[in-house]
Parts: C-alpha cells; sequence; structure tokens
C-alpha cells in the first residue's frame, strides 16, 4: 500500500469489522494515512465526532495521494455533501489577513453556529473585544484567534476547560456542520471523491453486489 502513492478504499462487511482493520493497518505501519469513513446513523444517537471523522476523512482524500479510507456496506450506500457544497460550508482565516468582523458573524451565523459566552462543542463561537473563540466541526478542539484592530494577529488551538494553549498555527478552515439541511443537489456518494486510479478493495464482494444494490453506487470507467 505505502509504495503504490495511490488511494484505497476498503469495504468491509460491517462497522465493528472495519474497526478491527483500521486498527491492524494502524499497527502494521503508523505511517500509512488511514481513516474511517463511519456512517451518519450514529449522528442520530448523539456521536458527534461521526462528523469530525467523516470531514477529516474527505479533507484527506481530497488533499493527499496514498491515503487509505476504511467503512462497510452500509456506510458506502449512504449519500453525502458534494465537494463544490464542502467548499461553500468552509471559512479559511489566515495570520495577517484582514477580518471583517460583521461578515465573519454573518457567515457563522449562516453556518447555524451558536453565538456563546464560551465555547464548549463544536458550532460554538464567542467574541471578546479583539478575541474570537470558534469551534469547528473539523476540529476536536476549538481555535482562538487575535485580531490587532481588523488584521489576524495569532491563531491558537486550547483545551476547553483548562483555556491553556495546545498549537499555534498560521491558517485554518473553519467548517460547519457537512450533515445538516443538504438539498438534493448538494448530494453525492463517496466514490464522486475519489481519483480514478483509486484500488478498490472489497471483503464479500457477493454481499456488496447482491442484487445489484451496490453495483450502482459504484463509477464505472468509461473507454475511450
Amino acid at each position: 500500500i505505502k509504495n503504490t502513492n495511490l488511494n484505497h478504499l476498503f469495504i468491509l462487511d460491517n462497522l465493528e469489522d472495519a474497526l478491527y482493520f483500521l486498527d491492524d493497518l494502524n499497527n502494521l505501519n503508523q505511517k500509512i494515512s488511514c481513516h474511517l469513513l463511519p456512517s451518519s446513523e450514529r449522528i442520530q444517537s448523539g456521536d458527534n465526532n461521526v462528523i469530525l471523522e467523516r470531514i477529516n476523512t474527505l479533507n484527506n482524500i481530497i488533499q493527499r495521494k496514498n491515503t487509505c479510507v476504511i467503512t462497510d456496506f452500509k456506510t458506502i450506500k449512504e449519500e453525502i455533501i458534494t465537494k463544490k457544497a464542502f467548499e461553500e460550508k468552509q471559512i479559511k482565516i489566515q495570520t495577517g489577513n484582514k477580518i471583517h468582523l460583521n461578515k465573519l458573524i454573518e457567515q457563522l451565523n449562516d453556518f447555524n453556529f451558536r453565538n456563546t459566552n464560551f465555547v464548549l462543542e463544536p458550532g460554538d463561537f464567542a467574541i471578546r473585544g479583539f478575541i474570537i473563540d470558534i469551534f469547528s466541526y473539523s476540529n476536536d478542539i476549538p481555535y482562538r484567534i487575535t485580531l490587532d484592530n481588523d488584521i489576524v494577529e495569532g491563531i491558537t488551538s486550547f483545551e476547553v476547560a483548562s483555556q491553556v494553549s495546545v498549537n499555534q498555527v498560521t491558517e485554518i478552515n473553519i467548517i460547519s456542520n457537512i450533515e445538516n439541511d443538504l438539498d438534493a443537489k448538494d448530494k453525492t456518494t463517496f466514490f464522486s471523491y475519489l481519483p480514478a486510479d483509486t484500488i478498490l478493495w472489497v471483503n464479500n464482494p457477493s454481499v456488496f453486489f447482491e442484487n445489484n444494490e451496490g453495483a450502482d453506487k459504484v463509477p464505472l470507467k468509461e473507454d475511450d
């Protein structure tokens, strides 16, 4: 896998098998970029970490080669956000850039972020003078943006409980909840994110293609 410099998609029978396989791959070679694509159904049971996992998987498959995505039959048949809509649900912030605070607040409101006194969970943001705290759905801890008037002076991630800074960065993407309020035109299959040379591994093809339920989700490359 490491030497192919290609993306790999592994489709297992169920979530439990996918988790075990992901753990095995990570133990075999920690240098391989491996990501789980979990089912969105877990969000309905209150597991918001699924949103973070799904965002990170989409980001990695878009941005790099030699990425392994592990999922299961049920999940791969779900519809997900299109690339275009995914890009539209992001706000890029860089140190040294100018921020129009009212416009930023408007964008966050459009993304259904909540204006709170303190950020506690993804989807929260708080503004205190020249300090903006934002908890993106793409990160497991929030960001603190410090301004010099309307210029971004610094960006750090920090722990919610202790308020202690963790990492200083120069650029972030604030991403909203990609599972909310999607129109039909903003939905696609995960296969649309994969390059044409992606290697597909199916643990049990007879189950995946049973009654042609999986066949219509796999894009077929047309002959030249």
